[in-house]
């Protein structure tokens, strides 16, 4: 697995995220961004909690990870 993929998913349950929903939170983030690229992190966040992911906040360090994605 990649080292960068790695250290999201590992990121990503320290804060809180079932293994399980990693790779459809994976899917949502990358939805938003693609549709707004420029938004900010707060944006990106109140975008998330409208589709669902209310209990989860999108932090700036995860953020950089998930856009190393191919």
């Amino acid at each position: 697995m990649n080292r960068v993929i790695e250290i999201l998913i590992q990121r990503l349950e320290e804060k809180g995220l079932p293994a399980a929903e990693i790779p459809g939170f994976i899917r949502s983030v990358m939805i938003v961004i693609a549709d707004n690229p420029s938004m900010s992190l707060e944006e990106m966040n109140n975008r998330l909690h409208a589709i669902g992911w209310d209990s989860f906040e999108l932090d700036y360090h995860i953020l950089q990870l998930d856009h190393c994605q191919p």
